[in-house]
């Protein structure tokens, strides 16, 4: 399989965004075109920095909106989010956002790697620990959340199928199928 995909990365910490531009380059089909250090800065540029990934670091200011607003100018872009460990607080805004692949700041290089192929390909990328757990409406374990707060997703019948759906690998163009036309109960 031939990839040809082009990264544009938006993180903050230079150390990190040169480290994750260095192992591209040792990556064969993917390449970085340009790199941001604030979602301002892409965004001045959003008409002439195109590509078919963007990889936002999720502490960055406004970086739900960023992402959005560069889905609206860039139809065809898909997004990955790298989180820090405990996703639990990003997860269902980043769907919400039209975010197609999840991270942790904790994942190897090579997670990074297979997440970018996989929503370049259409699919979703998520934890699936992350996915089951909003699924099944539960709250998330206490080593993932801040001083033992409980977290309650609140998702409606629908969100909930859609995780499911996205858990089981299902693209947002067939989500969105399904979600379009009634079923024979409607």
């Amino acid at each position: 399989m031939v990839m040809d995909i082009q990264l544009n990365i938006v993180i903050e910490n230079r150390i990190y965004r040169e480290c994750i531009a260095e192992y591209f380059k040792t990556v064969t089909g993917i390449t970085v075109k340009r790199m941001f250090s604030a979602a301002d800065h892409l965004l001045q540029q959003l008409d002439s920095a195109v590509a078919d990934v963007i990889v936002v670091d999720s502490h960055l200011d406004n970086v739900l909106p960023l992402v959005h607003r560069v889905k609206q100018i860039q139809t065809q872009t898909k997004a990955v989010l790298i989180a820090l460990d405990d996703v639990g607080s990003v997860v269902s805004d980043s769907v919400a956002a039209g975010v197609e692949g999840l991270v942790t700041n904790s994942d190897s290089m090579d997670d990074l790697k297979n997440c970018i192929v996989t929503v370049h390909s259409g699919r979703l990328c998520y934890p699936a620990d992350m996915v089951r757990m909003l699924a099944n409406g539960l709250s998330y374990p206490r080593s993932l959340l801040n001083e033992g707060a409980a977290f309650d997703v609140g998702l409606t019948y629908r969100q909930i199928n859609v995780l499911k759906l996205i858990e089981q690998g299902y693209s947002n163009k067939v989500i969105c199928l399904l979600y379009t036309y009634p079923s024979p109960r409607d």
